[in-house]
């Protein structure tokens, strides 16, 4: 297992990778974009119907693909209590209750249609 003496900060002003991407390496956008231009079988619609099938038979990410281009990204509203009295634990625990609530509720939002993110600080 390695140690944690050799995990340093990069000085102010320094590149984490500085000598770039090596050459000759491409991104999975690009190699998505050229295997599209190459299959003479790929069109918008086809990709389209992949992913509502997917999104009939009730696959998560498809759902989660298809409300976004729908409806936007689920965003959610959350109003803090006064927590200048807590401890730093105590923040962190009730802000991890907060967002776990938050993913719970925009789960089943998908599930049942209903809409209670105005709802997360209950």
């Amino acid at each position: 297992m390695g140690s944690l003496d050799n995990l340093k900060r990069f000085q102010p002003g320094q590149s984490g990778n500085p000598s770039g991407k090596a050459k000759g390496n491409v991104s999975i956008v690009v190699a998505l974009k050229r295997l599209m231009a190459d299959d003479p079988t790929y069109s918008p619609e086809a990709a389209a119907k992949i992913v509502w099938r997917h999104f009939i038979e009730g696959n998560p990410a498809a759902i989660k693909q298809v409300m976004d281009r729908i409806d936007g990204p689920i965003v959610s509203k959350v109003e803090l209590d006064d927590v200048s009295n807590l401890s730093p634990e105590e923040r962190q625990a009730r802000l991890d209750q907060l967002a776990n609530l938050g993913r719970a509720r925009a789960v089943g939002s998908l599930v049942d249609g209903s809409d209670e993110s105005d709802n997360l600080a209950d």
